[in-house]
């Protein structure tokens, strides 16, 4: 679960073949009602250490996030493999922000890590594959409204 400041907890149900599923529960341990539980088809971003291929089993699930306003930012899985993957912002009424989600448009990209700053600024970490077994990494700050204030390329290989 994620606990926000004011004590409002997010379960979040996620499975392999896809789908997400999220619950509030308030601070008095009610479930909220209005839009809740928020689903999607879209399953929450595994991120994978391992090659393709390779005789190993590490990965975990990435952590998603609480920002101004109890607003849960899920990091989703490619909705098909034309495109890659989003962040989902979820308002404290179950349902999606006005202009979300914020999507990678090449293939098999992802976005592995959120954090919201004090001024509900989101700050995501996308993966991208480049050519042969290369991925570039950018750092994207996200207003609230989802407009992308600024992208910086870390790695680029």
């Amino acid at each position: 679960p994620l606990v926000s400041p004011d004590g409002t907890t997010f379960v979040i149900d996620s499975s392999f073949g896809g789908g997400t599923t999220v619950v509030g529960v308030g601070p008095s341990g009610q479930l909220l009602t209005a839009g809740w539980p928020y689903r999607s088809e879209a399953g929450h971003q595994i991120i994978d250490f391992c090659p393709e291929g390779a005789a190993c089993d590490a990965y975990s699930l990435a952590a998603p996030a609480i920002g101004l306003d109890n607003v849960l930012y899920l990091l989703h899985t490619a909705a098909t493999t034309s495109v890659g993957g989003s962040i989902v912002a979820v308002g404290s009424d179950g349902r999606m922000r006005p202009g979300w989600p914020v999507e990678l448009r090449r293939p098999g990209s992802a976005f592995w890590s959120i954090v919201v700053g004090s001024d509900g600024t989101a700050y995501a970490l996308a993966i991208e594959p480049e050519t042969g077994d290369a991925s570039s990494a950018t750092i994207l700050a996200i207003a609230p409204d989802s407009t992308v204030l600024y992208r910086t390329t870390i790695i680029d290989p």
